[in-house]
């Protein structure tokens, strides 16, 4: 770990697991005999089994309670034989424990779990109450951090009903695991005392001397403890106890005579009592005689300051004096919640910028302000911008400050606090977690933004696009990386040697930082030329959206967008923010799941009218819900989502508009004391304008759209330094003006962008829920997803690798290829009718290799079979099929197939665990097919060398849906894509269960955008039917019918089959890139 190789650390990590596997075994075949009273192991499993549970099945399987015998002697000889096993046990719990750690450090939550629960495990089976409240106290801290709470509150339980010493470090880590669950329950107040309690324990052990056996060790009684200890495995060793976390203390295993002697052990390292006695090792000068209690004591100030911080009551930097003893990141994280915490003073007590923490923020804003891309790790360059939407304040002239005391305390504080999170460079990244990378990200992003609206000499010297990207993407790549290289090397475990042999050293090198040029080179400028890709992320404490853009041959565009921003307008309105809008999701889809799965039981008068009345009503939640993200959430920021072609031409001449109009508007610009040269927006701000497309003549109401963003231009310019007061500017003549040049620019347009364009989301974990594909701004377009820009860097050189593309930006498959896997459970009778002659059809056509699983169960090895020999598989079954084949499984396949259709319920649901990484089936199926490696070129060797077999496209659902409605969209799907010919089948019946008119945004929803404008006018978001294009029903001929489609663009095109068109017609999303199907 110190050495920047978190694999190899987690490697060793296994290899101890499998070694104390062994080592039991080895003690167990050498004890004598095999009566009641001996300890009994299964025989090990072989090496090359394949799951990783293989690693310790045979400890999860112990049997190590001794039976109480009428015979006196046998119950000695059993108590002779199971000293042994006393010396393992602590070091089995310690391992497994540590294996749960370094899985946790890589963000995997189900193996971290999976030895966590193996530990307790053994622990209750020797019935080792100290050795078990640690455990439990561990497993509550690692529940926290995974988001479960009510079993973090279990463990807690738990642990202190295991009868803990109040003077014990057993204790101390008690406190500490209910104080971490106290602070994610935002109980802060709950979690310093706890922190306090712990701190007044170290300060009791450290007044009383060092530690007995009973406040560090398993609560084993001290005659009993001595009498194992000198029948253990002959080697006069001293069994050493776990340490959890690093703030459990380690100590000797000495005779009473001998427990006065004051050196204290090295961390981490049992000491023989010989070598104790007689070490000739010169004594380092210790900090304190209690160095593990001082570290112990140092972490908890930390800990405090931090929780402190977070109630808003100042804390204290750390001490130089202890300052060694703290993790380093921990330390960085406090100092810079400190100088985070100053900033914001002084923000709010500056006239000029207390509106700033609430403003949305874009960068780059204005033009030139960039410095060259950065080759190493350092710099980046930022622009900003955004009012907040309530009144702003009205400034005067006279108070335009000009760069004084004030901007160069808060830049040099910025800067500080910027420093903290990179100053170690991004080469370090490999000792940090991923959690603590996902909060460095967004936390090194929020002062880089703010460090941007100051517009100084300084700032532009430091800040890039960029490197401020590739700050914002990294913890994802890296969490993907770490994941890959954790399934490469289960793929090699079968060739493990046995695990007495003594490791091979190996001459490993930490991997080279990545730098922002190579950023941009590896991951931005290889995007083909229609392709946009947007990442949305949430900081810590999801208060604030971050959404950047990428495009080939262009900056990044990044926008800062707080919740806050928009405020209720009673008292009795609650804000729409991340929580709020997460909240409503989770009720839908929970309201939905049960409604589909008990349509069997609606009988009797009335009944089925209501469940479809429950139905519809659920669907216009879920598209409310969808139309207020767009309109509060984003504003007229949505436009960063649009398609549209930069024309440059076009744009020049509605940059010269754009300034006219604002010469006529601004005060600032009219004065004849005006600025020499006046600020210039730069291109990516004004494409926000236009992205909004064209008002045609009226219908399309752009009013709220063109507020937001106008405020947000007259923002920027006051923090850049060009002030004017809000209420000396006439808004809506401005508004009127950008309007006209809108109308202007697309008219122009028409006809000039005949390719089809694409969208990919790169998704932060806990953004994946939502159903963006189906914003009223993205109705129709092609749009999917992935998880991270590693992703969808792989997929792009395995089109660069494919010789018969068309083009850079399409994939093209075999349509005679594939296995599709029909109702295999046998229940699903519907489905099977409707989609048996389309699927038939595949099969029966010419030089077709298609195969077919209908109404039985595949077992694992055909279901792997067809991944690794289709190029398509379809899927029509319950769930994501993961009953027949488990994702740990597709992660290793050499190759998979292409094209994957999981069309279950919630077969694309992402299951969330906190500060760790998500897990889905499709992304096991976007990991299959070779592992990634981000650190290279994208030349031509490179091209080849990338393994064949990765799966392009994932269609999959987020939650469960009906059977009828997803089985029309299925039937749709494959028609536009042009697998099948179209049939009736796919069509809304005539006579649907119900006739309503299907409203395209909802009459009166609950929350709406609020500007500042106190103009009179609607108030409700405009239907969607304002854009054609996006609202065109399957039955009526697009644009250009004989264009081939993408399978992304079939998707798009479905969902207007099903009858619920958000509720089951929002469920399908594709995963992965645009596929197309060879003639």
């Amino acid at each position: 770990m110190k050495t920047g190789l978190p694999s190899d650390a987690l490697a060793a990590a296994k290899r101890s697991v499998k070694l104390l596997n062994a080592t039991w075994a080895a003690l167990e075949h050498a004890a004598e005999g095999r009566d009641s009273g001996s300890l009994t192991i299964p025989s090990l499993p072989d090496a090359s089994e394949p799951d990783i549970n293989a690693l310790s099945s045979g400890v999860s399987k112990l049997q190590i309670a001794p039976i109480e015998l009428a015979d006196t002697g046998a119950s000695a000889a059993g108590a002779n034989k199971g000293a042994s096993f006393w010396a393992v046990v602590p070091l089995s719990c310690h391992a497994m424990m540590h294996l749960s750690d370094m899985y946790a450090h890589h963000g995997l939550f189900a193996e971290a779990n999976y030895y966590s629960e193996r530990a307790v495990s053994i622990a209750e089976s020797v019935k080792s109450t100290t050795h078990l409240a640690q455990l439990q106290s561990h497993r509550c801290r690692l529940m926290v951090i995974a988001g479960r709470l009510e079993r973090a509150e279990l463990c807690l339980i738990r642990s202190d009903e295991d009868g803990l010493e109040d003077l014990s470090i057993a204790k101390v880590e008690y406190c500490v695991a209910k104080a971490a669950l106290r602070i994610k329950e935002e109980s802060f107040d709950d979690a310093l005392h706890a922190y306090r309690q712990a701190a007044e324990i170290i300060d009791r052990l450290k007044a009383e001397g060092p530690l007995t056996e009973s406040q560090c060790c398993p609560d084993v009684d001290a005659d009993q403890f001595v009498e194992i200890q000198s029948r253990a495995l002959c080697t006069g060793e001293a069994t050493e106890v776990h340490a959890t976390d690093g703030v459990a203390a380690r100590r000797r295993r000495q005779q009473p005579a001998t427990s006065t002697k004051a050196k204290a052990p090295s961390k981490g390292r049992a000491v023989p009592k010989k070598t104790a006695r007689a070490s000739s090792r010169p004594a380092k000068p210790p900090a304190s005689q209690h160095y593990l209690l001082d570290k112990i004591q140092a972490e908890l100030l930390v800990e405090c300051g931090i929780a402190d911080l977070r109630v808003d009551r100042d804390a204290d930097a750390t001490p130089n004096s202890i300052s060694s003893l703290v993790p380093a990141v921990r330390k960085r994280h406090l100092d810079y919640r400190i100088v985070m915490r100053k900033v914001t003073q002084a923000l709010m007590s500056d006239v000029s910028y207390n509106s700033l923490l609430e403003s949305t923020i874009a960068f780059p804003a204005l033009l030139g302000t960039e410095s060259p891309v950065p080759s190493t790790s350092k710099g980046s360059l930022v622009r900003v911008s955004h009012a907040p939407t309530e009144k702003r304040r009205a400034v005067s002239k006279t108070t335009a400050r000009k760069c004084g005391s004030t901007d160069e305390q808060i830049d040099a504080l910025l800067l500080r606090a910027r420093d903290y999170l990179i100053m170690p460079g991004i080469a370090s990244l490999a000792v940090r977690s991923i959690a603590e990378l996902h909060f460095e990200s967004t936390a090194c992003l929020g002062a880089t933004m703010l460090l941007s609206a100051l517009a100084t000499v300084q700032t532009k010297s430091v800040l890039h696009p960029f490197q401020e990207a590739l700050h914002l993407e990294l913890p994802r790549i890296t969490a993907i990386q770490c994941e890959s290289t954790i399934v490469e090397t289960d793929k090699k475990h079968s060739e493990a040697p046995s695990p007495f042999t003594w490791p091979t050293p190996e001459q490993a090198s930490a991997p080279p930082a990545m730098s922002a040029q190579s950023f941009q080179q590896q991951y931005v400028d290889i995007l083909p030329v229609t392709w946009t890709a947007v990442s949305l992320c949430l900081n810590d404490d999801c208060s604030e959206l971050y959404v950047a853009r990428y495009r080939s041959g262009q900056s990044p565009l990044i926008l800062r967008l707080p919740f806050s921003r928009h405020k209720p307008e009673g008292d009795d309105e609650e804000a729409f923010d991340y929580h709020s809008g997460k909240a409503e999701l989770q009720d839908i889809i929970q309201v939905s799941n049960y409604s589909c799965h008990n349509s069997g039981g609606v009988e009797g008068k009335g009944a089925k009218s209501n469940w479809w009345a429950e139905r519809e009503a659920l669907d216009r939640r879920l598209q409310e819900l969808l139309v207020n993200i767009e309109n509060i959430w984003l504003g007229g920021f949505k436009a960063i989502l649009s398609l549209e072609a930069r024309q440059q031409d076009l744009l020049a001449r509605f940059r010269k508009s754009f300034d006219d109009m604002l010469k006529r508007y601004l005060p600032s610009r009219q004065s004849s004391k005006g600025l020499e040269k006046p600020f210039a927006l730069d291109d990516m701000v004004l494409e926000l304008f236009i992205g909004l497309g064209s008002d045609q003549d009226g219908i399309v109401d752009l009013d709220e759209p063109l507020a937001d963003l106008l405020y947000f231009v007259v923002d920027m310019l006051q923090f850049a330094g060009e002030r004017n007061a809000y209420d000396e500017i006439e808004f809506d003549g401005m508004a009127v003006d950008v309007l006209d040049a809108l109308r202007s620019y697309h008219e122009a347009c028409i006809g000039q962008d005949p390719d089809p364009r694409h969208l990919i989301l790169v998704l932060d974990k806990r953004l994946q829920a939502f159903p963006w594909e189906s914003l009223p701004c993205l109705q129709g377009s092609s749009v999917s997803r992935m998880n991270s820009m590693l992703g969808l860097r792989e997929r792009i050189l395995a089109m660069r690798r494919q010789r018969s593309s068309l083009s850079d930006d399409r994939y093209n498959i075999s349509r005679i290829s594939g296995t599709y896997i029909l109702n295999p459970s046998g229940d699903l009778t519907s489905t099977q009718t409707m989609l048996s002659p389309p699927l038939e059809s595949l099969a029966q056509a010419r030089n077709s290799s298609w195969t077919s699983v209908v109404k039985r169960e595949p077992n694992e090895e055909e279901f792997r079979t067809a991944l690794t020999d289709s190029s398509m598989l379809l899927y029509f079954g319950h769930g994501a099929g993961s009953q027949y084949i488990r994702p740990r499984s597709i992660k290793k396949l050499d190759r998979c197939s292409e094209v994957i259709w999981l069309m279950g319920c919630s077969s694309g649901a992402v299951t969330e665990y906190g500060e760790l990484e998500p897990s889905a089936v499709p992304f096991a199926y976007l990991m299959a097919g070779g592992s990634p490696d981000a650190a290279t070129g994208v030349d031509d060797a490179e091209v080849e060398a990338t393994r064949n077999g990765k799966c392009m496209a994932v269609v999959a659902t987020l939650w469960d849906v009906t059977d009828k409605d997803i089985d029309r969209f299925s039937l749709a799907m494959g028609e536009e894509w042009g697998l099948w010919p179209a049939s009736e089948a796919s069509k809304l019946p005539a006579k649907t269960p119900r006739k309503r008119e299907r409203l395209v945004a909802p009459s009166t929803p609950p929350q709406v955008p609020k500007t500042p404008k106190t103009r009179k006018g609607p108030m409700t978001p405009a239907p969607a039917a304002k854009t054609p294009a996006r609202s065109r029903s399957r039955g009526e001929p697009s644009r250009d019918a004989s264009r081939k489609r993408s399978l992304v663009e079939a998707v798009a095109k479905s969902r207007d089959a099903c009858y619920l068109r958000y509720l089951n017609g929002a469920a399908p999303v594709v995963y992965g890139v645009p596929v197309y199907l060879d003639d």
